[in-house]
């Protein structure tokens, strides 16, 4: 097996799992949401490993404690 057919492999492999964790996210999302209390309410997103948030800051005192851990990482 090349390299290539090893990243092809591994992208087939990676949707797979993906589209697996929509349905699992999905009921997660439901029974949560008929559980929680109310005006609480869950998305599929917040049960999906693969989801596609990133996390974002929300000001700049956190961007720049975001660079500064950054900057202590090399």
């Amino acid at each position: 097996m090349t390299l290539r057919e090893y990243a092809w492999f591994y992208e087939g492999y990676q949707a797979k799992e993906s589209r697996m964790w929509d349905h699992t996210a999905s009921i997660l999302c439901l029974l949560a949401n008929v559980n929680s209390g109310k005006g609480k309410r869950f998305t599929p997103d917040q049960f999906h490993p693969y989801s596609k948030q990133t996390d974002q800051v929300s000001n700049a005192a956190e961007a720049e404690a975001l660079l500064e851990k950054m900057r202590e990482f090399k």
